[in-house]
């Protein structure tokens, strides 16, 4: 998943740091998803496998 981080992770309100993670309850199932930089999003969009796939995902929304 790409996406921006949009809510705090620390009592002080600080914005969640590249490597932290980040767990979610859904239903019986706990999601966790770890926090990347600003320099892996070159790195998942520009992957042969996103461009490959990139209109199908578009079209899905």
């Amino acid at each position: 998943m790409v996406g921006k981080l949009a809510m705090s992770t620390r009592e002080d309100g600080s914005l969640a740091e590249p490597g932290e993670q980040v767990m979610l309850q859904r239903g019986d199932l706990v999601l966790t998803y770890t926090v990347a930089g600003p320099e892996a999003l070159a790195f998942i969009v520009e992957h042969p496998e996103a461009i490959a796939h990139a209109d199908g995902h578009r079209r899905t929304g």
